[in-house]
């Protein structure tokens, strides 16, 4: 199979950073998008280790900011001139409710807003590298989803596995919406 660029949200640890090893084991270019430098480095380090590859990236990135994720993709797009998968993997559950930078309810804007506009930005770039793949993990739990849309920021009311359950039928949504327009 031909080496192709991938770009994991959320990649140093679990779901991520298994896929991430898999991936350069099979001869992938992998870069692992992650908040925490010391914990990317790390499993950077780790999958490179154990994969044989080389070929892994970091790119820092909070995605509770905006500005942030925004810089992040200007990055990816400098970096890497084909980009054919991208995992929107990061995911968020607080027990309390609790705002980002942006005033945005943080688990809707981690799991959510932050993966659909990193998704918008390398869009064109996805489009160009065809073909190419975007892939948003979710959960069973989106089944219990029911999204309020006069209180998207759970102001009335926050309940931890309800806000998590509608960001991840948000994902859902999302992702058939995108597939529908990209077909």
């Amino acid at each position: 199979m031909e080496r192709r660029t991938i770009v994991i949200m959320g990649a140093n640890s679990g779901i991520g950073r298994e896929a991430a090893r898999q991936l350069l084991t099979f001869g992938h270019e992998v870069v692992l998008v992650c908040r925490n430098r010391d914990k990317a480095e790390a499993a950077r380090a780790d999958v490179t280790q154990t994969s044989g590859n080389t070929l892994a990236h970091v790119v820092l990135c909070d995605l509770a900011s905006q500005a942030d994720i925004r810089r992040a993709a200007a990055e990816l797009l400098e970096r890497f001139p084909r980009i054919h998968a991208l995992v929107n993997n990061a995911g968020l559950i607080n027990t309390d409710r609790s705002e980002t930078v942006d005033g945005h309810e943080a688990t809707l804007a981690v799991n959510h807003l932050a993966p659909m506009l990193l998704t918008h930005l390398l869009k064109d770039r996805l489009v160009a590298s065809s073909p190419a793949r975007v892939i948003t993990v979710s959960s069973d739990y989106h089944w219990r989803g029911r999204v309020d849309f006069d209180d998207l920021q759970s102001k009335a009311g926050y309940a931890q596995f309800s806000v998590y359950a509608n960001s991840k039928l948000m994902n859902v949504l999302f992702t058939r919406e995108l597939a529908r327009r990209l077909a």
